[in-house]
């Protein structure tokens, strides 16, 4: 039996029928089906048939007790579902009621808490996890004052206080978002310089550029953030030239002198598209013109 409750009544609903009802016919149903597999193989002068029909008799009685078990469990989420949904119809308006508006008092408690947690990831300025969770703290709060604005009315006594409530948590969200943003970027580039292969260090510069884009959602004029990217872009950037360069070079001692001519050229198109600054370019660009000119004056020779 399945009971549920809807808008504080009891409504009773039978699992198609009663469980002693079911019981007796899936026992008979497995004796009959046991029976039928003796007779199938009594011909045998062992004890086979016993044991077959044995087995078939356990196998079906457990088996018919596993499905109404999980069709049962089925059928009450269905009815606790669509009950849940019934409860949220009627709950809609007495949580409308119930709910309060943001009081000065509760926006100063609020505040105050917010502070406290700013001061503990200070304190714990190297981990980066802090700041982030402070800096979802404050942007929750700053969600809460946005819906806030668009209940309070003119001239009201809160305006103030949640207009110096948001300023304020304005500066600690941005403080702990770069703060985050410094940390987490700041390990994902060293981790991408300490790898051994090329590929490896691109994927982890990548990382640190997701990182930033992410901080930037917030902060688009932000001259930290964007700075950062510029540098992570250039890293990422000549690791990507410098690993073209580096399997010419592979491919030279290997006497592959056209695919160390096609690496070459990679390592320049990645030179004039990618994010490296102009000087830079301009002496790796003359040396692997110079290297692409050996290569093709041997060639010739050969």
């Amino acid at each position: 039996m399945t009971k549920t409750r809807i808008n504080n009544k009891f409504q009773i609903r039978p699992f198609w029928f009663a469980a002693s009802s079911y019981y007796f016919l899936l026992l008979l149903f497995s004796l009959i089906l046991g029976f039928v597999a003796w007779i199938i193989f009594q011909n045998n002068e062992d004890e086979t048939p016993i044991i077959i029909a044995v087995s078939v008799f356990i196998v079906i009685f457990v088996t018919g007790t596993f499905i109404r078990g999980k069709l049962k469990q089925r059928v009450q989420t269905k009815i606790l579902i669509g009950n849940n949904k019934l409860n949220e119809k009627f709950l809609v308006k007495k949580k409308a009621k119930v709910e309060k508006k943001l009081t000065i008092q509760t926006n100063a408690k609020i505040i105050t808490e917010i502070e406290k947690k700013s001061e503990a990831a200070n304190l714990l300025g190297n981990l980066s996890e802090v700041h982030w969770e402070v800096f979802e703290i404050c942007n929750d709060y700053l969600e809460m004052i946005d819906s806030e604005f668009k209940t309070v009315g003119n001239g009201s006594p809160r305006i103030t206080e949640l207009v110096k409530g948001r300023e304020k948590i304005r500066r600690l969200h941005k403080k702990h978002l770069l703060d985050w943003v410094a940390l987490e970027s700041g390990e994902l580039t060293k981790n991408a310089n300490l790898m051994p292969t090329s590929g490896e260090k691109v994927t982890g510069g990548n990382r640190a550029l997701l990182v930033l884009e992410s901080a930037l959602e917030f902060y688009p004029n932000e001259k930290k953030i964007t700075d950062s990217i510029l540098a992570i872009n250039e890293f990422v950037s000549s690791t990507k030239v410098a690993e073209s360069i580096e399997n010419a070079e592979k491919a030279v001692s290997q006497q592959d002198i056209q695919m160390a001519i096609s690496f070459y050229r990679d390592a320049l198109f990645q030179l004039a598209s990618e994010h490296i600054r102009i000087i830079e370019k301009e002496d790796v660009a003359a040396r692997i013109n110079q290297e692409i000119d050996k290569l093709r004056s041997r060639k010739s020779v050969i």
